[in-house]
């Protein structure tokens, strides 16, 4: 027995001891052939070529098709994104960190993917030439980590500098002042040249500009910063509620209305509704026969017709008292979220009552969100003044084959007048992608509040450093400042210059080199706008070359320079190519955050369960 039992023990032993020879000549193996870095290289080069295979305002479209024929056609570089099915869990950080940017910006996918993509190219580039074959597992690990550090380094101490350069060479204006039109314009084109056409591109302008409260009469004008801010963010909040999608119509028959539009018709309108006054309404969260708690499908067992009769007269005569009482407080319409029997459209239409049913409680929750209206629960109880409000105007529009209702608060809790716009499109998936275009729009004039430089001194280093601090757009404040820098690749150029200015004032040599791959990533922005937009010459002729000379002359004069829609050297900032200077900041210190994370993975565990270990959240990303 005891024979058995060591024969056994050293059969383990030995079986552990062959497990751990094998698990370090296979990490040897990964080691000498710097297999971690370059799966990282690849799948990013991978992900790159996918959703920036093109790049810049008027690109390409792609089309994306699923092995049942559903088709998608789009040039938007998250869409894109959204539909790789990527299983690696580099490919998983990558895509999670880009999400994330996403969610902040609404824009800059694919310019954080070339960003990427590039930094990556040059730093295996820099770990091919600068390691020695000797003990290169150990080289590659120290190179990894010494880089990471080193670009923690420059996030802190250079990149503040330089966006605090920016900012003051940035077009700013001021909080209390009137910004121009055509600086609000340029901000809402330069957004939208990259995925729609001209003529698209010019309705949805109008009718963003429109929704903020640019227009006047029909007449566009320039509009306070103050308000802008206000407007914009109310718009991007309530969004959902303030946009109508009408599919099957031409594009030009969007539109904007001031107001409000529920997705229902009138159940009972009365022939003169507001025609003298303003309409008093009220909101009712539950039947006009009793409460919300009563179930509508209870089944009641009647003995004779008495009982019958005696429970719907019950029901008749509290409606009617309800009713009732609501017209003598001068109630002339109500939104019920509940249906309404047909003794009750009698009733209402004898009253002068006007009714709209079913509406939604998403609907009920945002009318009280803006007036300050308190829906009522329950017909038992008196109405006070809390559960009514006032509208200037209610009525009855057609859109397209709906027939809604349109309401207009005479005054709001907010002091924003909700304004709803009508996207429309020949398909729903066109009708989606301008949805999603406004959207972005407005994400993009908010972002232009949102660089705040402030001066705060780090006691390690003993000298002021600057920060870009997005603002809380969260609140109706109006402080902040309309910040925004000229595109067409200005802002590459100009970081660029400036990394490889600073990267000259550190002692060591190695953040020098992060600079360098800073400097370089950035560049691929203009040689690929320059691809797209001038494709006879190619990123690698003379025209490039020279053009990139001539923007750098510029550019080191103090000037401004970058390239228009049609590849040439122009003033951005004159011929309406503007981007907001916080979205530009905050994809560059995205991609070097996701690049300090990327060279501290120094392995993949494939695990069963991950329920005893906490999860990365994503502010890990």
């Amino acid at each position: 027995m005891c024979t058995c039992i060591s024969v056994t023990v050293l059969l383990i032993i030995s079986d552990l001891l062959q497990t751990i020879s094998n698990t370090y000549t296979v990490k040897a193996k990964m080691s000498k052939s710097n297999l971690h870095f370059k799966i990282k290289r690849d799948i990013v080069r991978t992900i790159s070529s996918i959703v920036c295979k093109s790049y810049g305002p008027d690109c390409q479209q792609t089309l994306l098709c699923t092995s049942t024929g559903m088709v998608l056609v789009t040039s938007d570089g998250m869409c894109i994104l959204h539909s790789l099915h990527l299983c690696h869990p580099v490919a998983t950080v990558v895509v999670k960190a880009i999400q994330k940017h996403h969610l902040m910006t609404r824009d800059g996918t694919k310019t954080f993917s070339l960003y990427l993509s590039q930094a990556v190219t040059d730093l295996d580039k820099t770990l091919n030439c600068s390691l020695s074959t000797d003990h290169i597992g150990t080289s590659v690990d120290q190179f990894c980590y010494t880089t990471a550090q080193h670009l923690i380094r420059i996030e802190r101490d250079v990149l503040p500098q330089i966006w605090r350069e920016l900012s003051q060479n940035s077009t700013v204006k001021h909080v209390e002042g009137n910004l121009p039109l055509i600086k609000l314009r340029s901000v809402i084109n330069t957004c939208l040249a990259s995925h729609l056409t001209k003529h698209t591109r010019h309705v949805l302008l109008e009718l963003v500009l429109s929704s903020l409260g640019a227009s006047e009469s029909g007449i566009f004008t320039d509009i306070s910063i103050g308000v802008l801010k206000r407007q914009v963010t109310f718009m991007i909040d309530n969004f959902d509620f303030l946009h109508f999608k009408l599919p099957k119509q031409l594009c030009e028959t969007s539109s904007f209305l001031p107001g409000f539009l529920l997705r229902q018709d009138f159940l009972v309108k009365h022939p003169r509704l507001g025609e003298n006054e303003d309409i008093k309404f009220l909101m009712l969260s539950c039947s006009v026969e009793g409460s919300s708690n009563e179930n509508p499908d209870e089944v009641v067992f009647l003995k004779d017709k008495e009982a019958a009769y005696t429970a719907l007269s019950y029901r008749v005569t509290r409606a009617s008292k309800y009713l009732t009482d609501l017209k003598q407080k001068d109630v002339s319409l109500i939104l019920c979220s509940e249906t309404v029997p047909q003794f009750a459209r009698s009733l209402c239409r004898d009253l002068g009552i006007s009714v709209i049913s079913c509406v939604e409680q998403e609907d009920i929750h945002f009318i009280e969100r803006i007036t300050g209206v308190q829906a009522a629960t329950s017909i038992s109880g008196s109405v006070d003044s809390m559960q009514t409000g006032q509208l200037s105007s209610c009525d009855r529009i057609v859109l397209g084959t709906q027939r809604v209702a349109h309401l207009q608060f005479a005054k709001t809790k907010t002091f924003i007048s909700p304004r709803t716009i009508v996207i429309a499109a020949p398909t729903d998936g066109l009708v989606d992608q301008f949805r999603t275009a406004v959207y972005k729009s407005y994400k993009s004039v908010q972002m232009c509040f949102a660089f705040q430089v402030t001066c705060n001194t780090d006691d390690s280093l003993g000298e002021n450093c600057y920060q870009e601090k997005p603002e809380d757009l969260t609140t109706s404040s109006d402080s902040g400042e309309f910040c925004v820098i000229g595109g067409g690749g200005f802002f590459e150029l100009r970081t660029a210059g400036m990394l490889k200015k600073l990267s000259n004032n550190f002692t060591d040599v190695k953040i020098g080199h992060g600079c360098q791959v800073l400097h370089d990533c950035l560049l691929s922005v203009p040689r690929h706008l320059h691809k797209q937009l001038s494709p006879d010459h190619g990123t690698k002729g003379r025209d490039y070359l020279e053009k990139l000379q001539q923007l750098w002359a510029t550019i080191e004069e103090g000037g401004v320079a970058g390239l228009d829609r049609k590849g040439r050297i122009c003033k951005p900032v004159d011929v309406g190519i503007l981007e907001p200077l916080a979205s530009k900041v905050l994809t560059l210190t995205s991609v070097v955050q996701l690049l300090q994370q990327l060279l501290r993975i120094d392995a993949v565990v494939s695990v069963q369960k991950l329920e005893a270990v906490e999860m990365f959240s994503d502010d890990d990303l």
